[in-house]
């Protein structure tokens, strides 16, 4: 197995100069793409901007760090409109790439030749693109698209109009009603999906518990079922932002009902995944998430094997992909004691990691999980492993909650190993937990690190009662950071009735189902 890296963001999201930031979110096969269609045009008469547009996106694509001054030692007085005119060339060139998958590009494409045909007089053509786009609108719920396809249908009969296309022109008029309903219900589930995000961020912010009770009040029309909308976005709208609310309110339970109305409303419009793949991913983690925390282990595992079947159609879905699938997938393996292929599972996060430039608090996650994992295994030098490449990064102030959790779970697989750098790890846990910006836990850690102590130095036959101590220590104190307690819980068991991790954790599992 390759050994453990660290992916570094090296790109300056915060420069002034769009065009470097534009070229450096494009995807492989996106820039591919706009290279192949650039030659097609490099024979073309066209000015000096025009000709030299290519070689600045090779410049530019080439650049870490943008260099404005190599920039202007290159191309000189030419720079501003060379950069003018390939952020334009991109664009366009995107909008024909994505064209080809999703429908409210090709939409608007019909839209526009009908507009076109219309003008020059070619009426049953025109009619023949709004109805082709019409169809595509309806399949995918898009309603904004289907009020423009209405206002351009009737455009065309009135600039048709005969006395047999009475009937067709009313038939869209009435049709607009509808189509204004279903759209302030989207606007309206936008809008109140907005209100929620602000005022639960308001209420995390807040000490005053009496502010969940004013959320559970102000929003009660929300979670009302009488008022769930009737068109399909705006209902999806209304189960995700209900999940959001919920989990604010504590009441996982029902969110996660609401979420499974959500998943089945998607289920039913699989052109809908393929339009919004964003969206669809994030509402199958959050499910996924909701089901481990509900111990529903059996949906949650037909949830796991509908992930991975999920084929994402670009580099930036795959990314997102991989950061909610891997994060929801490590989460049920340990709630479930499913140790197997941990090499492998290692080996993918090392890979995604490098290839979609994770951020370091997203890596944080995927490894303090991943060294649990190898703890329950009992695979300590691979956890220790793990947990070191949190430990040591001193200078990340990001998941602070994760470098506590990793450097107990070091500790305590170094004492499984009796490894001679022991007592060093445990001073070096305890110098972390004195740092200020670790000043939000609470006593269970340093207790849990002076039972270690204790331990260590007991003889033999004098331990069960410090094992036994620290059982009841742990059921009663039981706060620890990332959910650490409860696996140190299974492992004091096994100490004392000689039961592995795994073991009890399937046996719990397999009760809970």
């Amino acid at each position: 197995m390759k050994k453990f890296i660290f992916s570094k963001k090296t790109i300056n999201w915060g420069m002034k100069d769009d065009l470097f930031g534009l070229i450096k979110a494009m995807a492989p096969a996106e820039k591919r793409y706009f290279k192949v269609n650039s030659k097609k045009l490099s024979g073309e008469k066209a000015g000096k901007a025009q000709a030299d547009y290519v070689d600045l996106f090779e410049l530019l694509n080439q650049m870490d760090e943008l260099d404005d001054q190599k920039l202007r030692k290159v191309f000189g007085k030419r720079l501003a409109d060379t950069r003018a005119y390939l952020y334009d060339a991109i664009l366009r060139s995107m909008r024909a790439y994505r064209s080809k998958r999703f429908l409210y590009s090709q939409i608007k494409d019909k839209i526009i030749d009908a507009r076109y045909l219309l003008d020059v007089g070619l009426y049953e053509q025109a009619e023949y693109c709004l109805e082709e786009a019409k169809q595509m609108a309806e399949s995918s719920s898009d309603t904004l698209s289907l009020l423009e396809i209405n206002r351009e249908c009737r455009k065309l009969l009135r600039r048709t109009f005969t006395q047999e296309k009475e009937r067709n022109l009313l038939t869209h008029t009435h049709a607009l009603h509808k189509l204004e309903t279903q759209m302030q219900e989207e606007f309206w589930a936008l809008s109140i999906s907005d209100q929620v995000v602000v005022e639960t961020n308001r209420v995390m912010r807040s000490e005053n518990r009496l502010e969940n009770e004013r959320l559970r009040q102000e929003f009660a029309a929300l979670l009302d079922d009488a008022n769930t909308p009737q068109s399909v976005r705006a209902q999806l709208t209304c189960f995700q932002i209900r999940v959001v609310l919920l989990y604010h309110l504590g009441e996982n339970a029902r969110g996660y009902e609401e979420s499974k109305k959500g998943m089945a409303l998607w289920d039913q419009h699989p052109v809908l995944q393929e339009e919004e793949p964003f969206s669809y991913i994030n509402d199958l983690a959050n499910l996924f998430h909701l089901a481990i925390s509900q111990q529903d282990f059996a949906h949650a595992a037909l949830l796991q094997k509908k992930f991975e079947a999920y084929k994402p159609q670009s580099f930036h879905e795959e990314s997102w992909w991989f950061r909610k699938f891997m994060g929801a997938d490590l989460i049920l393996r340990i709630n479930t004691g499913d140790t197997n292929n941990l090499d492998d599972i290692a080996e993918k996060i090392q890979t995604g990691i490098a290839r979609f430039d994770v951020a370091i608090s997203g890596q944080f996650h995927f490894y303090v999980n991943l060294a649990m994992l190898q703890f329950m295994a009992e695979q300590y030098e691979r956890c220790i492993e793990s947990c070191e490449l949190l430990v040591r990064r001193h200078q990340i102030k990001d998941r602070q909650d994760a470098r506590v959790a990793a450097g107990i779970l070091r500790v305590i697989a170094m004492y499984e190993l009796e490894h001679d750098d022991f007592e060093n790890a445990l001073r070096a846990s305890d110098r972390l937990l004195e740092k200020e910006e670790i000043g939000f836990l609470e006593d269970f850690e340093q207790t849990l690190l002076a039972h270690l102590r204790v331990l260590n130095r007991a003889p033999e036959k004098e331990r069960r009662p410090i094992w036994q101590k620290m059982e009841q220590f742990i059921i009663e104190k039981n706060n620890s950071l990332m959910g650490i307690g409860t696996t140190l819980r299974y492992w004091v068991v096994q100490h004392l009735t000689g039961e592995s991790i795994v073991q009890q954790i399937k046996r719990e599992a397999l009760r809970n189902t």
